[in-house]
């Protein structure tokens, strides 16, 4: 699939996004370490982390599922087979 444009560019956004996701999550983690009792960071760290990753894979079959519409549609308008 590398070789089609719109594959490369979707892989490359979702990849970013994951990436921007754990950085900003690591920043709140270290402000919430630095501010809060460690009683209370145990708590909120795991929390954060698979709200985190939820969200990110939410994120990530939504956005895919609309690509993948989009490449549907516009196959379907050309009158070729997607994926093909």
């Amino acid at each position: 699939m590398w070789e089609h444009e719109r594959f490369r560019h979707t892989m490359r956004l979702m990849t970013t996004v994951w990436g921007v996701g754990y950085f900003v999550e690591a920043l709140v983690r270290v402000g919430i370490a630095l501010t809060f009792a460690p009683g209370t960071v145990v708590i909120v760290s795991p929390i954060l982390a698979i709200g985190t990753t939820v969200g990110l894979i939410v994120w990530t079959r939504g956005h895919g599922r609309k690509v993948q519409e989009r490449a549907d549609r516009e196959a379907a308008l050309a009158g070729t087979i997607p994926n093909a």
